[in-house]
């Protein structure tokens, strides 16, 4: 699948839809700027994992070029239930 990067200077909408069952991870979707795709993936949990460890990461890679770049990130939210 290509992968094409976002248009600079524009808020891009991201929600990863999961939950856990039977005691592993389901990755059910994500949903790209209105754009869903479906995953349906199941984990194993880590080893000695806790609700208290789990958070939100965001990682910035660079290009081939290792050319310097800004984002922003803004209104993260988790929910635990």
């Amino acid at each position: 699948m290509d992968c094409k990067p976002f248009p600079a200077n524009t808020w891009i909408h991201l929600v990863w839809n999961f939950e856990r069952v039977n005691g592993q991870a389901h990755y059910i979707s994500s949903s790209v700027a209105g754009v869903t795709s479906t995953i349906d993936q199941f984990f194993q949990p880590q080893a000695n994992w806790k609700l208290e460890d789990i958070n939100v990461a965001f990682q910035m890679d660079g290009n081939f070029q290792q050319a310097p770049y800004n984002v922003w990130l803004d209104q993260v939210t988790l929910v635990a239930n």
